[in-house]
């Protein structure tokens, strides 16, 4: 038996422009104390796409808007993201948690407001869904694991005519990854198969090939995601990670071939 496993944003759908603008629209009303830009220009649409690889839960996206609105340089936000947004929040006296919670009623308000606006700012990678429904045809239990909320992952695969059991969608209320991951090798009906887990972030596939427990799931970066040039040269040199290609998706080969 095979079992997929895979990530939602960077995987199946871009989401980047969402959250570059809900991220903006969160920073204004938050901090309206800071000179923020009237109108959201390209230049930051573009370059909170470059950078957008330094984010790993969405409210993050607040922080980066703050460096990206402070001229902070590309390459300072790329090698240490963390440290940065870290040093802004104790500067704006902040907290993660609220931070989080202010994106997500931001969210709501758009999801409510402007619907389709809302839903036209996501893209899914070309054959993605296609290749969704294929591998449901083949009955591959196939699982979303993503540091998305659930609810909004489920909106979306809605409006693609994608059905996915919401009790295969593990969302960020659910756990980490690494640890949904090991719920689900764990299962007795699982035991003979083979687990495929896609992914777009090389950290968390690090961490997951670093996990005794889960060293039997095949591991792959989404070369078409929201990563680096270094992290798919860094992929590609590692004993467990696989970097894949949207061809080599969509044409399902991962399922086939073995891992280098």
């Amino acid at each position: 038996m095979k079992i997929i496993a895979l990530d939602f944003d960077g995987v199946l759908c871009n989401s980047v422009e969402e959250m570059a603008v809900t991220s903006f629209n969160t920073a204004q009303k938050l901090f309206p104390h800071i000179i923020m830009p009237a109108v959201r220009s390209a230049d930051y649409i573009k370059d909170f796409s470059t950078l957008r690889p330094v984010i790993k839960f969405g409210f993050e996206g607040v922080m980066l808007c703050l460096l990206i609105i402070n001229n902070t340089e590309h390459c300072d936000i790329l090698d240490n993201f963390t440290g940065l947004a870290q040093d802004l929040r104790k500067e704006l006296g902040i907290q993660n948690e609220i931070l989080e919670k202010k994106f997500s009623h931001e969210r709501d308000n758009f999801i409510t407001d402007e619907t389709t606006q809302w839903l036209d700012l996501h893209t899914y990678y070309p054959g993605t869904i296609s290749t969704l429904r294929e591998l449901q045809k083949l009955d591959i239990p196939l699982f979303i694991i993503t540091t998305k909320e659930k609810r909004f992952v489920c909106r979306l695969l809605q409006s693609q005519d994608l059905h996915v059991s919401e009790n295969c969608i593990f969302g960020m209320d659910e756990g980490k990854k690494i640890d949904i991951l090991q719920q689900l090798t764990a299962r007795e009906k699982f035991q003979n198969g083979t687990f495929y887990f896609i992914e777009d972030r090389l950290k968390t596939l690090v961490e997951v090939s670093e996990n005794k427990c889960l060293n039997s799931i095949k591991l792959f970066l989404a070369n078409w995601g929201y990563n680096t040039e270094n992290q798919r040269k860094t992929a590609e040199n590692h004993s467990r990670i696989s970097l894949i290609s949207l061809s080599d998706f969509n044409q399902m080969r991962f399922i086939s071939e073995k891992q280098h």
